[in-house]
Protein backbone atom coordinates (compact mmCIF):
# COMPACT_ATOMS: atom_id res chain seq x y z
CA UNK A 1 0.00 0.00 0.00
CA UNK A 2 2.53 2.46 0.96
CA UNK A 3 4.79 1.47 -1.86
CA UNK A 4 1.71 2.39 -4.07
CA UNK A 5 0.84 5.42 -2.68
CA UNK A 6 4.81 6.61 -3.30
CA UNK A 7 3.78 5.10 -7.63
CA UNK A 8 0.60 7.55 -7.28
CA UNK A 9 2.73 10.58 -5.81
CA UNK A 10 5.44 10.21 -8.27
CA UNK A 11 3.08 9.87 -11.14
CA UNK A 12 1.51 13.13 -10.18
CA UNK A 13 4.88 15.00 -9.52
CA UNK A 14 6.51 13.60 -12.80
CA UNK A 15 4.15 12.13 -15.52
CA UNK A 16 0.98 14.51 -15.34
CA UNK A 17 0.75 17.45 -17.92
CA UNK A 18 -1.03 20.26 -16.30
CA UNK A 19 0.46 22.75 -14.54
CA UNK A 20 2.47 21.45 -11.70
CA UNK A 21 1.04 23.57 -9.05
CA UNK A 22 -2.32 23.56 -9.92
CA UNK A 23 -2.31 19.88 -10.37
CA UNK A 24 -0.66 18.91 -7.15
CA UNK A 25 -2.66 21.54 -4.99
CA UNK A 26 -6.18 19.64 -7.20
CA UNK A 27 -4.81 15.74 -6.34
CA UNK A 28 -3.32 16.42 -2.79
CA UNK A 29 -7.49 17.84 -1.64
CA UNK A 30 -8.94 15.44 -3.99
CA UNK A 31 -6.62 12.07 -3.42
CA UNK A 32 -6.27 10.75 -0.13
CA UNK A 33 -3.53 8.43 -1.56
CA UNK A 34 -1.13 11.47 -2.57
CA UNK A 35 -1.09 13.09 1.25
CA UNK A 36 -0.73 9.20 2.44
CA UNK A 37 2.54 9.30 -0.04
CA UNK A 38 3.39 12.30 1.57
CA UNK A 39 2.85 11.47 4.90
CA UNK A 40 5.40 8.48 4.08
CA UNK A 41 8.01 10.16 1.96
CA UNK A 42 8.02 12.91 5.34
CA UNK A 43 9.01 9.56 7.16
CA UNK A 44 11.23 8.46 4.59
CA UNK A 45 13.48 11.80 5.19
CA UNK A 46 12.83 12.23 8.84
CA UNK A 47 14.56 8.38 9.59
CA UNK A 48 17.12 9.46 6.88
CA UNK A 49 18.62 12.49 9.27
CA UNK A 50 17.83 10.35 12.23
CA UNK A 51 20.91 8.53 14.32
CA UNK A 52 20.51 4.56 13.43
CA UNK A 53 23.14 2.48 14.61
CA UNK A 54 25.27 0.59 11.87
CA UNK A 55 26.14 -3.08 13.22
CA UNK A 56 28.27 -3.45 10.51
CA UNK A 57 30.93 -1.02 12.31
CA UNK A 58 29.46 -0.73 15.84
CA UNK A 59 29.05 3.40 15.30
CA UNK A 60 26.14 5.63 14.87
CA UNK A 61 25.46 7.14 11.47
CA UNK A 62 22.87 9.41 10.21
CA UNK A 63 19.80 7.14 8.28
CA UNK A 64 21.21 8.15 4.96
CA UNK A 65 24.59 7.42 5.19
CA UNK A 66 23.28 3.67 5.30
CA UNK A 67 21.35 4.21 1.82
CA UNK A 68 22.39 2.92 -1.50
CA UNK A 69 23.10 6.08 -3.65
CA UNK A 70 20.02 4.78 -5.79
CA UNK A 71 18.17 5.57 -2.36
CA UNK A 72 19.25 8.45 -2.20
CA UNK A 73 19.15 9.73 -5.65
CA UNK A 74 15.16 8.61 -5.60
CA UNK A 75 14.42 10.63 -2.37
CA UNK A 76 16.50 13.80 -3.83
CA UNK A 77 15.02 13.59 -7.16
CA UNK A 78 11.12 13.15 -5.38
CA UNK A 79 12.48 16.01 -3.55
CA UNK A 80 13.24 18.20 -6.45
CA UNK A 81 9.70 17.35 -8.37
CA UNK A 82 8.03 18.17 -4.72
CA UNK A 83 9.66 21.70 -4.45
CA UNK A 84 9.30 22.62 -7.90
CA UNK A 85 5.79 21.83 -7.53
CA UNK A 86 5.23 23.52 -4.24
CA UNK A 87 7.47 26.51 -5.29
CA UNK A 88 4.68 29.22 -6.21
CA UNK A 89 3.23 28.10 -2.91
CA UNK A 90 2.48 30.23 -0.08
CA UNK A 91 2.67 28.92 3.57
CA UNK A 92 -0.97 30.32 3.70
CA UNK A 93 -1.88 27.96 0.58
CA UNK A 94 0.34 24.65 1.57
CA UNK A 95 -1.40 21.53 3.08
CA UNK A 96 0.39 21.48 6.58
CA UNK A 97 1.69 18.03 4.91
CA UNK A 98 3.34 19.70 2.70
CA UNK A 99 5.12 22.12 4.51
CA UNK A 100 6.18 19.39 6.92
CA UNK A 101 7.70 17.74 3.77
CA UNK A 102 9.63 20.78 2.01
CA UNK A 103 11.29 21.42 6.02
CA UNK A 104 12.39 18.08 6.08
CA UNK A 105 13.50 18.29 2.57
CA UNK A 106 15.66 20.61 3.72
CA UNK A 107 16.94 19.03 6.76
CA UNK A 108 18.09 16.48 4.80
CA UNK A 109 19.64 18.19 2.12
CA UNK A 110 21.57 20.11 4.51
CA UNK A 111 22.78 16.99 6.37
CA UNK A 112 23.70 15.44 3.21
CA UNK A 113 25.79 18.66 2.27
CA UNK A 114 27.77 18.50 5.83
CA UNK A 115 28.32 14.48 5.98
CA UNK A 116 28.51 13.23 2.35
CA UNK A 117 32.02 13.18 0.43
CA UNK A 118 31.48 14.76 -2.98
CA UNK A 119 33.83 13.50 -6.15
CA UNK A 120 32.54 15.91 -8.19
CA UNK A 121 30.13 13.56 -9.69
CA UNK A 122 26.44 14.66 -11.32
CA UNK A 123 24.90 13.36 -8.02
CA UNK A 124 26.66 16.01 -5.88
CA UNK A 125 25.31 18.51 -8.43
CA UNK A 126 22.21 17.54 -8.43
CA UNK A 127 22.15 17.96 -4.61
CA UNK A 128 23.20 21.43 -4.63
CA UNK A 129 20.73 22.41 -7.33
CA UNK A 130 18.09 20.80 -5.32
CA UNK A 131 19.11 22.92 -2.61
CA UNK A 132 19.68 26.24 -4.67
CA UNK A 133 15.74 25.33 -5.90
CA UNK A 134 14.69 25.34 -2.30
CA UNK A 135 16.10 28.89 -1.76
CA UNK A 136 14.72 30.21 -4.74
CA UNK A 137 11.78 29.15 -2.97
CA UNK A 138 12.45 31.73 0.02
CA UNK A 139 12.55 34.49 -2.66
Amino acid sequence: MEADDLSVLHKSLFEDKLSATDLFLQKLRSDPSIKSALQRFYWILKRGVSLIDDDANSERKLGFQLWTDSQIKSVVSLGIAMVSSSRSLSVEQAEPTVVAVVHQLVEFAVCYLEKAEFSGNDFSIQVCDFSSSYAACLN
